[in-house]
This record gives C-alpha cells, structure tokens and sequence, in this order.
C-alpha cells in the first residue's frame, strides 16, 4: 500500500499488475522497498490489445541487489562481482577462454569502456563475462521502452554504471549461476 501511494506513476497502473508483481515479489521473498533495492514494481505505457488504448502497468524487476540476494541464498558461492572497467586497465580479453588480463593501476581516464562480471562456485567452476560500453548501449537501445530509443531516461541517465553492472550480473547468473528462492544451509 505505501509503495503504491507514495509513487503517482505507480498508484496510475493497473491494479491487477500491481498485484501480479506484488505477488512474484512475495513468492522471491523480495522486498519492494525501493530504498532496500532489491526488487521493484516499474509502470510503463502499454497497449491495451482489446481497447487498442494506452495504459499503464506495473512490471516487476529484479535489482541488483535482488540477483544478489538470490545467489547468495544458494549457498554455493565463494565470490561473485561485477566492475566498471576504465580505459587503460584492460590489458587483455579472450572470449573464448574467459581469461582476462587487468592492470586496476594502468588506469588512464576516468572514461569507462566496459563491465567485467566473475563468480566462482564453491565446486571450483568459474565464469567471467566481459561486456564493452558498445555492448551495454547496443542493449539498453534494444530494451528501451519509451519512443526515442536512444534517449537514455530512468535510472539509465540518473545512474548509468549501476544499470550496466546490473545488465552484466544478470547476464552472468541467468546464464550461468544458481539462483535459489529459499535460503541454503
């Protein structure tokens, strides 16, 4: 209740979404507490394919912190995390491999030119993904749901590093983690 009246946009969606993410928060057992960040309800415009009218609807997304919390549950992780990589501190990159060569002393400008994601399992498996700045706009671009595309608006032009290290971590654990809903002993 005081997610929704605190926030005009959201108290304007649909019910009915509002109460489908509520309830994909509670089964995740996620807060929507904005302030926690671990799970959200974002209203966005969409055509109503029997009236042909725009409305709005709340979506659920999963945080940062919520793809976190969900690995953590599992209980399988010995290290998990996602950086900014800034020009000059990429030496090396294979794609193939995974290997990836990183000088955090070479840096050179405060200019960032890509995201690195890494994890290890307690069984010894590890993944590493590296995304470029190309890579990450190349992907907001494709889901970006307002009319100009390339505009960047949200949390993209409020925080653009935490949503693209939030892009990477999703990637890295949709892909290739474990993601558990009750917490693991």
């Amino acid at each position: 209740m005081t997610l929704v009246s605190n926030d005009s946009y959201l108290a304007d969606s649909e019910p009915m979404s509002i109460m489908s993410g509520a309830l994909t928060a509670a089964t995740l057992n996620l807060g929507l507490d904005k302030n926690l960040g671990y799970a959200y309800l974002v209203p966005f415009n969409s055509k109503n394919k029997q009236t042909g009218k725009w409305e709005k609807k709340a979506q659920f997304m999963l945080g940062y912190k919520g793809y976190i919390q969900l690995a953590q549950r599992s209980g399988k992780y010995k290290a998990l995390n996602v950086i900014e990589v800034y020009e000059g501190e990429l030496k090396s990159w294979n794609r193939l491999t995974e290997e990836f060569e990183f000088d955090p002393n070479g840096r050179t400008s405060d200019e960032v030119i890509g995201y690195v994601g890494y994890f290890e399992l307690l069984n010894g498996f590890k993944k590493t993904v590296y995304w470029t700045k190309q890579e990450i706009e190349a992907h907001r671009i494709a889901n970006n749901k307002d009319r100009d595309k390339t505009k960047l608006s949200g949390v993209w032009a409020s925080d653009y590093n935490a949503m693209a290290r939030k892009t990477v971590l999703r990637n890295l654990l949709s892909k290739w983690g474990i993601l558990s809903i009750e917490m693991q002993e």
